[in-house]
């Protein structure tokens, strides 16, 4: 089990000081910079976060009215897709228990020469390759090899599912129109970003402009619309990708469920890498979409 407490990747900071002072001391740097006051900005950048959330969410209601409910399916089939190397067989072997081969099929991308002889990956394809995890998915979870699946889990080989039911969660995208979606960190999680943590204040769980690539799960078109987003030369780490996925990829309905939790046990090994540059490499090429602001507003159901 991990502390929170002890993530790398989560930055403290002191509290400010708001006295006169300290507002007078930011408005003149301000000045001298020629850029509206401190305060101003933070109050301009608090009415762009709601008016933002308050569209989303009429985009939604409206996207929600005017969905047809989907005819009810013979058989749920869903691709588990992940690169696994020795540190992360135990996880997949809890995910197989949890998930078993009924309803998924496994797609496996053995970066480190780990053998799986167990039973119980007997059932899992496995790719001996060497690479990182979103050269994998653009090489091959392609649209066509993921024809057959209603949904697609494309998760890190890092995740502990122990209070986690995946027939709950995709009940809860269903239900909601959810075209991408993950589950929320548990509050003894290693984190980057707070809007990935389980909120109390919603039961269910809430629609957001933001889903982590960590634990990503989506609907076969979604998956469709963001591999043909992702980059085939570059940017292995997928770091930009979430960023833009609502504007690029057009997705109506994001979310992140709260009452379906899992732990990400290891922190985030990315900072020193090539990761930071590749991300700034596509963001600037697709500067013409809109990036998530990582905001939740309206609760799913």
């Amino acid at each position: 089990m991990v502390n929170a407490n002890r993530s790398v990747t989560q930055i403290k900071t002191k509290s400010k000081p708001w006295t006169p002072l300290w507002i007078l001391q930011k408005c003149l740097l301000c000045f001298k910079e020629s850029r509206p006051p401190y305060l101003v900005e933070k109050f301009i950048h608090n009415i762009r976060l709601k008016e933002t959330a308050l569209v989303y969410f009429a985009k939604t209601l409206i996207f929600n009215l005017q969905k047809i409910k989907k005819t009810k399916r013979e058989k749920l089939k869903c691709l588990y897709a992940s690169p696994v190397g020795k540190e992360g067989k135990s996880f997949l072997a809890k995910i197989i228990q949890k998930f078993g081969y009924e309803d998924f099929g496994y797609l496996i991308f053995v970066y480190d020469g780990t053998e799986f002889d167990e039973e119980i990956y007997r059932g899992c394809s496995f790719i001996y390759e060497k690479g990182f995890r979103w050269y994998f998915s653009k090489k091959y979870v392609t649209p066509d090899y993921c024809k057959k699946y209603d949904y697609i889990f494309f998760w890190a080989d890092d995740l502990d599912v122990d209070n986690f039911s995946y027939k709950n969660f995709i009940e809860i995208m269903e239900r909601n129109n959810l075209e991408n979606a993950q589950p929320a960190l548990s509050n003894n999680s290693y984190y980057g970003l707070g809007i990935t943590l389980k909120n109390e204040k919603y039961n269910i769980g809430r629609y957001t402009d933001f889903v982590e690539n960590m634990a990503t799960v989506f609907t076969r078109d979604a998956w469709t619309k963001y591999w043909n987003m992702m980059e085939k030369d570059y940017n292995f780490w997928g770091w930009g990708y979430p960023a833009l996925a609502k504007s690029f990829c057009g997705y109506k309905n994001m979310g992140v469920v709260d009452c379906e939790t899992i732990i990400h046990t290891r922190p985030v090994r990315t900072m020193n890498t090539i990761a930071p540059k590749e991300r700034d490499i596509f963001l600037e090429k697709n500067k013409k979409y809109k990036r998530a602001m990582k905001i939740s507003y309206g609760k799913l159901k």
